[in-house]
């Protein structure tokens, strides 16, 4: 009897503890649910079925105690679950999603040139995307897909709104992202898949991993669009979705010949030449590597796409830095025929200083013939003093593992281990 107890509290405790990690946000957090992130119907907070939350925490900071006996109206819907939705003043629906005290309207962003600055006179959040002002669709955040914004506004002391419309993307200080903050609009999180075998990483540049493992799993992409996650070309995914996924090749590879090994830790695997870039990461004499960049890349079909439109290849050149490195170049737009003689050049490489959320990249485009900016190599109208981007600094990931019930959980857990430890030993 003693140990069916025990069980009976382990079980109960895992089961909480589990739903505690996988919830996007507790109730009093969540104002509503959707079917969806984008293009989805709409369910009141405590809806069974749906399993996408909008949550308080993602657009504002502070709490409310009681948020779902609230008189704010953030919009109406046509029922409680599956739903249409309309703006919060709107006469056609008779379901309101209430929360707090939140003041919220609905603004047309057609223009793109609207934000949540002013919320009748309050600084709000955005809060969700709507694809009309009633019977509508819902999507969180800012979705370019949609032409409507809900914005909302708090006078509760310390409900501050996570954007501040500085100009800044904050988003390690703030939380500020392109999903609720206009300040964010256009720019890259870190580790982010572009397209299949094109990452941004941790520091803000693009990458094309070398050793291609653990790169097919925890991809946000439509297994349509993307079959094999961001795995590049020439390998697909296997274990999809598992912790121990990894992109294998599927036969392509440089000749014999010209393999290389490239130590990774301890281990050495054999290096697959897929992309110029990668002819840099390998040990071994220049010589060699020389050879690798202007043969062994030639019988393969190249990955990099030519910011012209153009067929580029690799060329072995130091006009673009103190040594010698394998780059991909391409023809001028005055001389399609012509050899590959432009690259991108980059000026300024930018800096991750404390508390800094971005950084800001200077780059244009060179004539490795004339070791200097030629304007027949620049399709984006760089100049010589270069185009700018701003890219996201590293983040450091701030989970929110225990709440309040997950430590009472976890004390029962810890006492229902004294528990069964005690009666082993009577």
């Amino acid at each position: 009897m003693k140990w069916s107890i025990i069980q009976v509290l382990f079980s109960v405790a895992i089961f909480v503890f589990v739903i505690g990690i996988v919830s996007a946000c507790d109730a009093n957090d969540r104002i509503m649910k959707l079917s969806d992130s984008e293009n989805a119907h709409g369910a009141f907070y405590d809806n069974a079925e749906f399993t996408t939350d909008i949550c308080f925490s993602s657009s504002f900071t502070g709490t409310f105690s009681t948020p779902h006996d609230g008189t704010g109206v953030v919009l109406k819907l046509s029922d409680t679950a599956n739903a249409h939705a309309e703006e919060p003043d709107g006469i056609v629906y008779t379901q309101p999603v209430k929360y707090g005290d939140l003041d919220c309207v609905l603004k047309d962003n057609s223009d793109g040139d609207e934000n949540c600055s002013d919320v009748n006179g309050e600084v709000g959040n955005i809060i969700a995307s709507l694809s009309g002002e009633t019977n509508a669709h819902i999507a969180k955040g800012y979705d370019g897909d949609f032409d409507w914004i809900l914005c909302c506004a708090s006078e509760t002391p310390g409900i501050v709104p996570i954007c501040d419309y500085d100009g800044i993307c904050e988003f390690d200080d703030r939380g500020e992202t392109s999903d609720n903050c206009v300040d964010c609009l256009g720019i890259l999180p870190p580790n982010t898949c572009i397209s299949p075998g094109l990452w941004v990483d941790g520091d803000g540049d693009l990458f094309y991993p070398i050793i291609d493992e653990g790169y097919c799993d925890n991809v946000d992409v439509d297994d349509d669009e993307w079959p094999n996650g961001c795995c590049r070309s020439g390998y697909e995914c296997e274990n999809w979705g598992d912790d121990d996924s990894i992109c294998v090749s599927t036969g392509g590879s440089c000749p014999e010949s010209y393999q290389m090994t490239y130590p990774v830790g301890e281990t050495e695997d054999v290096a697959v030449i897929e992309y110029c870039d990668d002819v840099n990461e390998y040990d071994g004499d220049y010589d060699n590597m020389e050879k690798l960049c202007e043969e062994c890349t030639s019988e393969l079909t190249m990955k990099d796409e030519s910011p012209n439109g153009l067929p580029g290849s690799c060329i072995w050149t130091n006009e673009a830095s103190d040594e010698f490195e394998c780059y991909f170049a391409f023809p001028p737009i005055n001389n399609p025929s012509g050899p590959p003689v432009c690259i991108t050049k980059y000026l300024e490489t930018g800096s991750c200083a404390d508390g800094v959320a971005t950084k800001e990249i200077k780059y244009t485009f060179w004539n490795v013939g004339t070791g200097q900016y030629d304007s027949e190599c620049d399709p984006d109208g760089c100049t010589a003093t270069g185009c700018t981007e701003q890219i996201y600094c590293p983040k450091v990931l701030k989970l929110p593992f225990f709440t309040s019930i997950n430590a009472i959980i976890s004390l029962i857990m810890v006492a229902g281990i004294y528990a069964f430890l005690f009666a082993r030993k009577k």
